[in-house]
């Protein structure tokens, strides 16, 4: 993989990377038909402290 900054190749620079791997530490109930947003309260990892819990 190539990296590129500033449109220049960079072959020695790593590429950029940030995630989350987050899940919610208990049950949780989802009615029928109705639009739910899932609650993840916790998190295994955050590297760019992008989870706000």
């Amino acid at each position: 993989m190539t990296v590129y900054i500033n449109g220049v190749a960079e072959p020695n620079a790593a590429p950029y990377t940030e995630g989350a791997r987050v899940y919610h530490s208990a049950s949780q109930t989802i009615p029928d038909a109705i639009g739910t947003y899932l609650a993840f309260d916790s998190e295994r990892y955050d590297t760019d402290n992008i989870h706000d819990p």
